[in-house]
């Protein structure tokens, strides 16, 4: 039967084979993510912390005697877990149903449904020109004109 984990082992830089062995216990890792109380974004923060052990760590301090250490990892989880958390506390909410942030439709029931239409891409619009400019470069939403 073939075997992929050894065909990943042949195919990977022979500089990052270390990983492999330090991946091995990649449940043990995301359960200590889970320990902060981080559920949703652990496997993204485990992940993440196989990119910066590449980029920034070496086999020597990773791995004493052929064992994974696994307080470096603690550490490197826990610090890119606090990397997470303090971005999404920068991430303002708004909420659809806060009555600050709603814009009132008027009632268009008389109106033509091209007017109407017309309307609502104009209050759009609007809501959308209070944004700052880097919400705006965000903001997915298109409105295309009929």
């Amino acid at each position: 039967m073939f075997d992929r984990g050894n065909q990943y082992k042949c195919d990977m830089d022979k500089e990052a084979r270390w990983l492999a062995k330090v991946a091995e216990r990649h449940n043990e890792w995301i359960a200590i993510v889970n320990s902060f109380n981080e559920y949703e974004m652990a496997e993204d923060i485990v992940q993440e912390s196989y990119l910066a052990l590449y980029k920034y760590a070496s086999e020597e301090k990773i791995i004493k005697n052929g064992v994974v250490s696994r307080g470096y990892l603690y550490f490197t989880l826990r610090s890119l877990y606090f990397q997470y958390y303090n971005s999404k506390k920068k991430i303002d909410k708004v909420y659809l149903d806060d009555e600050e942030t709603t814009t009132e439709i008027p009632n268009l029931d008389t109106l033509d449904e091209q007017v109407a239409y017309n309307k609502i891409c104009q209050l759009i619009d609007e809501h959308i020109d209070n944004w700052r400019w880097y919400e705006r470069k965000l903001s997915c939403c298109t409105v295309i004109r009929i």
